[in-house]
């Protein structure tokens, strides 16, 4: 267990998956890695695995965790392994894994093994990835789910990753997504859970503000616990405003729209059906001559009828 990673998961705002965070953290070493089967995970924390799934996935999307699938040359399935996104002010706590003090390391990053004075990268070993010590080939997987069900699940993600990917080229926000990428140090799967948003804000006209939100983000640093979700909270401010600014100005429109039609002079059949003479159009009504009907709200205007 890794006191830095615990720390790390309970300074979190999860909602309903601070359980589940907090449980990976405490089964997490070093580095923030976890592996403890889906089934173990679920029975830790009493939960079926469909639960479990659904709220590791939340996690990803969310940028709290990477879920790297793996298996071995032979196609044995090996343990997934989940690792957590720890910031860099949680960075001093974290403690080296025993195995890069224990075997030293080829360029592959395995074991050496060496066998008559020569050096040999055993074949059946899972791939490394950067920051995760080697996995035990021999570990199988306990369950036989995963976030990825099957291939054609993880070939149409992929695909609609790569159309997402188009998007934000399109929109001339290439070099912006790379440094996002290298900011997060993010794997693929979390690539690929945070594209759909970027495509979307680029759809919804909001590409100039991304952009700069990006930049605000990884300008931040480590001041910044949970830069997709700051990312996230910043797009989501400026869609709100960009919203309720184009309702005032639908509103706005329709008000001139109606003062139009309603001029002074013009007669109007009022809402209780009498006649009258329009004498001017204010900001919020109409004035007649009406007896009765000095004034006639806008928003009432459309139970008059304009007569000539």
């Amino acid at each position: 267990m890794s006191p830095g990673a615990v720390k790390w998961a309970y300074d979190q705002h999860v909602g309903k998956n601070k359980f589940l965070l907090v449980t990976l953290a405490m089964y997490a070493d070093g580095f923030g890695v976890c592996r403890i089967p889906l089934t173990d995970l679920a029975g830790l924390i009493d939960r079926d695995e469909s639960t479990v799934t659904r709220q590791l996935r939340q996690l990803v999307e969310g940028g709290f965790a990477e879920r790297i699938e793996q298996a071995a040359a032979n196609g044995v399935q090996l343990v997934s392994i989940t690792k957590l996104c720890l910031s860099a002010k949680y960075a001093e706590e974290r403690k080296p894994h025993k195995a890069a003090e224990m075997y030293p390391r080829n360029f592959q990053g395995y074991p050496r093994i060496l066998q008559g004075g020569t050096e040999k990268t055993p074949q059946n070993e899972p791939l490394q990835i950067a920051g995760v010590p080697p996995q035990n080939a021999g570990h199988k997987e306990k369950d036989s789910s995963s976030l990825v069900p099957n291939n054609n699940h993880l070939t149409g993600a992929r695909e609609d990753h790569q159309r997402h990917l188009l998007t934000i080229r399109d929109a001339g926000l290439s070099s912006v997504w790379s440094s996002w990428v290298r900011h997060l140090g993010a794997a693929q799967t979390t690539q690929e859970a945070q594209s759909p948003h970027w495509a979307k804000w680029i759809q919804d006209g909001l590409k100039a503000v991304l952009a700069e939100g990006v930049e605000q983000t990884i300008a931040g640093g480590a001041s910044i616990n949970n830069p997709w979700r700051f990312l996230s909270g910043l797009m989501k401010k400026q869609a709100q405003e960009r919203q309720t600014a184009n309702s005032a100005q639908t509103t706005q429109d329709s008000s001139a729209a109606v003062r139009a039609a309603f001029e002074a002079g013009r007669r109007v059949r009022l809402p209780n059906g009498d006649e009258a003479t329009i004498i001017s159009t204010g900001s919020s009504c109409i004035y007649t001559d009406h007896a009765v009907f000095e004034t006639v709200p806008l928003a009432q205007l459309k139970n008059c009828e304009v007569l000539a």
